[in-house]
């Protein structure tokens, strides 16, 4: 059991204000979007490949490419606990290791970056390493957080930290793989990542920084940061109109349906106590460890025996379309959209 090995047992905050937590899952639904880009240009890599993973985390990428049988995977992953359910396979080499301590000449028909390109300073630096172990034919599939969707959702908790050292969006993404004699093949644009699929090529011409680019991204920034105050600032009348609802509904279950970063930001600055919740929900950070601020942590399972609670979503974008798996496979009837206090 990988959550057993790789989990810890309590996390306090995990966003607002919270120093880089250990519980990292998020890459875990990242690696769907890789699959679907994977998979629509699986015509274009060879039938033996070799592998590198620049950060495995909990090694969710590592277990789908082993499907398409490579004949080689290498992973770096620098945190040492989170391989502790892979680390011994047989099926990888494990280096718990950052890129730029890695010596070795050997190149890769695939390299995929997810989410760790941003915590580099000097993305030249990064770019010349896969240059320098991609082959010539190789595919690199890099997933980097989307500026340009920094207004997305509900603003609550920061954009920004220390552990994030650089950020993109296309426009640059694309000037950065030109210069380093690179094209972009194919792409999934989401509000929240830019994952694209990358190839080496001769074929460049003299490319140019993206026009307007510092002005659209500073526009940006600063509605972001309107929305982020503005919201702080109603946490605790969103609390209070949650706590209203908690009490009439005292004589069944109250259950919290996401552990991230609304919650932590409504129990930062709203103020919510926790003491009247009898069920935190929240399948992805399940697997990574026991408990958030002292509550037990439960799958979406739970909703199976607990049809008749009402069910508070906790969710800064996509509460629509919990709302309706809850309802519809659940048969969940109490949903309450906390997004919707806002």
């Amino acid at each position: 059991d990988q959550r057993n090995n790789n989990k810890t047992r309590n996390i306090d905050y995990l966003s607002c204000d919270a120093d880089y937590s250990e519980v990292r899952v998020g890459k875990q639904q990242m690696v769907k979007s890789a699959e679907i880009l994977i998979e629509r240009n699986i015509q274009d890599f060879p039938r033996s490949l070799s592998v590198l993973d620049m950060s495995s985390a909990r090694g969710h990428f590592l277990k789908y490419i082993q499907k398409h049988s490579p004949r080689k995977i290498v992973a770096f992953e620098n945190d040492i606990y989170m391989t502790e359910g892979y680390k011994d396979s047989s099926k990888y080499e494990v280096m718990n290791i950052e890129y730029r301590q890695y010596t070795e000449e050997e190149k890769f028909d695939l390299i995929y970056s997810c989410h760790t390109l941003e915590h580099y300073s000097k993305p030249l630096d990064y770019f010349k390493f896969i240059n320098k172990h991609l082959n010539n034919e190789g595919l690199f599939v890099l997933d980097v957080p989307n500026l340009d969707g920094i207004n997305n959702g509900l603003i609550i908790d920061d954009y920004f930290y220390d552990k994030h050292r650089s950020y993109y969006e296309i426009r640059i993404l694309d000037y950065l793989t030109q210069i380093n004699k690179m094209r972009i093949v194919d792409k999934i644009e989401t509000s929240s990542s830019v994952l694209l699929l990358i190839k080496k090529t001769e074929d460049v011409s003299n490319p140019e920084m993206p026009k307007e680019n510092y002005k659209t991204n500073t526009e940006n920034i600063q509605t972001y940061l309107s929305a982020l105050n503005s919201n702080r600032k109603k946490a605790p009348e969103v609390v209070k109109k949650i706590n209203k609802e908690i009490k009439g509904k005292h004589s069944k279950p109250i259950i919290f349906f996401g552990a991230g970063r609304l919650f932590d930001g409504l129990i930062k600055y709203g103020g919510l106590e926790i003491n009247n919740i009898d069920y935190l929900v929240d399948s992805y950070l399940y697997d990574a460890t026991d408990k958030i601020h002292n509550l037990q942590l439960d799958k979406i399972d739970l909703l199976e025996r607990e049809k008749d609670g009402t069910v508070f979503v906790s969710a800064k974008t996509s509460s629509n379309e919990i709302t309706k798996l809850l309802k519809e496979k659940y048969k969940v009837n109490n949903v309450v959209l906390i997004s919707e206090y806002f």
